[in-house]
């Protein structure tokens, strides 16, 4: 599915459409909403993301590249972002759909402990707990 935004630049490019990639409709949506542009091609853009999510309750952004068979926690929160920005700027028609997702795409994030690897249970990232203060780098949370 692509989305026809039908933005035009001086370039000469014509209309820019998004391939179906789950993070970066996410991110149009969160976009979009903040801009209070129309309702159909946010709620088509948000009806991708209610199909695309997976059974494990997240979503993956390089489930359009391949099978894939868990979630990514990066995308499931982008998801879930878009969708807070969605129903703040007002727009209604998807919200029930969005609210039973949303809490299903939570318990994935607090199943994961909201920063470890599935796999080993070991924190994905570990410089994300490194915090400069007065010059000194210090760790948190480990």
């Amino acid at each position: 599915m692509n989305f026809s935004l039908g933005i035009t630049n001086n370039s000469k490019l014509g209309e820019m459409s998004v391939e179906d990639d789950v993070c970066v409709v996410a991110m149009l949506v969160s976009l979009l909403s903040y801009g209070q542009q129309s309702t159909s091609i946010i709620d088509e853009m948000v009806h991708y993301l209610i199909e695309m999510q997976m059974p494990d309750g997240g979503w993956n952004c390089a489930t359009v590249h391949g099978p894939s068979r868990k979630s990514s926690i990066h995308t499931t929160l982008s998801v879930l972002e878009a969708y807070t920005d969605y129903e703040k700027q007002g727009y209604t028609n998807l919200l029930p759909a969005i609210r039973e997702q949303t809490q299903a795409g939570q318990a994935y994030l607090l199943r994961r402990k909201l920063m470890r690897k599935q796999s080993t249970g070991e924190i994905i990232s570990p410089s994300t707990f490194i915090f400069q203060q007065d010059g000194n780098m210090t760790s948190c949370g480990r």
